[in-house]
């Protein structure tokens, strides 16, 4: 069970990692979250052309190109896959926001985005360890099921 509270005090969540001091959503941001003493990380994963869920915000990279119109392999340098993030962050909790909006450019309608994400995030972490979130609840309720 997720608590709240570490050896009486809050845990600490790191939003896309040390984003403040490192490039979000990194693994650099992840490590910085870490040595800053986070017990857990955010971060955001939306799926690329090719099916594979990449931690990235918005649903366009740096360099405007859309998530969805771009295969993994050619992702801007310091992106991260989903699993390539998980293992960046251990050690930590890990708050997988499913980005999925009815409405955004990259609105996935067959719901790849969830099953993928309920697929992986268990081969690499306990549930205690482990919380999803969405704006679009439907979606936190398929991965839950």
């Amino acid at each position: 069970m997720i608590s709240l509270v570490n050896d009486g005090r809050p845990r600490v969540m790191a939003h896309r990692g040390a984003s403040y001091d490192r490039p979000e959503n990194t693994a650099a941001a992840f490590a910085e979250a870490r040595i800053q003493g986070a017990d857990w990380v955010e971060l955001d994963v939306r799926l690329s052309a090719d099916g594979v869920l990449m931690v990235n915000h918005d649903a366009h990279y740096a360099d405007g190109r859309p998530v969805r119109q771009v295969m993994a392999c050619d992702a801007p340098a310091d992106t991260l896959n989903l699993a390539e993030a998980l293992e960046a962050c251990e050690g930590m909790g890990v708050n997988v926001e499913v980005k999925n909006l009815p409405g955004e450019l990259d609105h996935d309608a067959s719901d790849l985005v969830c099953e993928a994400v309920a697929g992986l995030v268990g081969a690499y972490r306990p549930i205690d360890e482990l919380l999803v979130s969405s704006f679009d609840i439907s979606a936190a309720d398929r991965i839950r099921a």
